[in-house]
């Protein structure tokens, strides 16, 4: 192998084991931008349109989006806690080990989209079997 091959791979190795760490800091750095700019939007919107009717319509375009963004983050939170709760009651009757973590993973998986329903109900499922499987 030559070294342009043996140092791709270390490249590609490295990139493999720090995929997370570059996600989270990509993702807070993207936050950290939008928080920055977040007080010079008004002024960049009112440049977009010349019209003030039209930039009116924008505002209240952006209000709605954001209501209906922060009502759908509400139901959410709402239903997780209750999911969570519920979680926590049925985990106990079956005494479950590390109920309360597994309620709080639960209410938090739940707000991601697909795939944090099926890990939230795998975790405790496997840590179940674990739990109560016959050794013999």
């Amino acid at each position: 192998m030559g070294r342009s091959t043996i140092r791709s791979s270390r490249v590609r190795t490295l990139l493999a084991e720090k995929r997370n760490d570059l996600i989270v800091l990509a993702s807070l750095l993207l936050v950290v931008f939008l928080l920055v700019e977040q007080h010079g939007f008004d002024r960049k919107l009112a440049h977009l349109a010349d019209d003030p009717g039209h930039l009116a319509r924008l505002r209240g375009l952006i209000g709605d989006i954001n209501l209906r963004i922060g009502s759908y983050l509400a139901l959410k939170t709402v239903l997780s806690v209750f999911l969570g709760a519920v979680s926590w009651v049925v985990m106990r009757y079956f005494n479950l080990e590390f109920t309360g973590f597994w309620s709080v993973l639960i209410a938090i998986l739940n707000f991601v989209p697909y795939l944090g329903s099926v890990l939230g109900v795998m975790f405790p499922a496997i840590m179940a079997i674990v739990q109560f499987a016959d050794p013999g």
